[in-house]
């Protein structure tokens, strides 16, 4: 009888620790898997945002020729003696860019609306491939306070942005 109840007992304790060694393993295996990018470095190393930039910067200069242009003519007619042309020429000249100022600001909010959309599906996709929980943006503003630098996904997903942005990547 004794030599049985040590059977049991000794049985017990075998499934106690196996269930205890699932159960660690189990919590271990079912964890989420946090990491986290840097929102200004993932933006600006993104090849649609150097893209989107030297497009505006095109616009802009392009602007700005326009604007030396009337600068220009205005400072012609006022040495010619025209003062009613030169008044004219500036009055045109800080209405239009008053205009170009507005507009390259529109454009410029337009331009981050179009990245951080394109950014947002590509770390949404990042993460339903490489089975990862969260995704947390560090940006300064308290959001990620601290994170060890072995979570920082930010190279990878700045590497994948741009392939798939360039057509070669999923």
């Amino acid at each position: 009888m004794l030599n049985n109840s040590i059977k049991v007992r000794d049985l017990f304790i075998a499934l106690s620790i196996v269930i205890a060694v699932g159960a660690l393993v189990y919590s271990y295996v079912t964890r989420p898997v946090i990491v986290f990018v840097t929102n200004n470095k993932l933006y600006s190393q993104f090849s649609y945002t150097k893209q989107l930039d030297s497009d505006l910067r095109k616009i802009q200069t392009a602007r700005q020729g326009v604007l030396d242009s009337l600068s220009q003519l205005s400072d012609a007619h006022s040495k010619a003696g025209d003062a009613k042309q030169a008044a004219e020429d500036r009055r045109y000249y800080y209405e239009l860019k008053a205009k170009f100022d507005e507009d390259n600001e529109n454009l410029i909010a337009q331009f981050n609306q179009k990245i951080w959309k394109q950014l947002n599906q590509y770390v949404i996709d990042y993460g339903k491939e490489h089975h990862i929980d969260y995704i947390m943006g560090a940006d300064g503003s308290g959001a990620v306070m601290y994170a060890k630098e072995a979570v920082d996904i930010t190279p990878e997903v700045i590497d994948y942005s741009n392939k798939r942005f360039g057509g070669t990547g999923k």
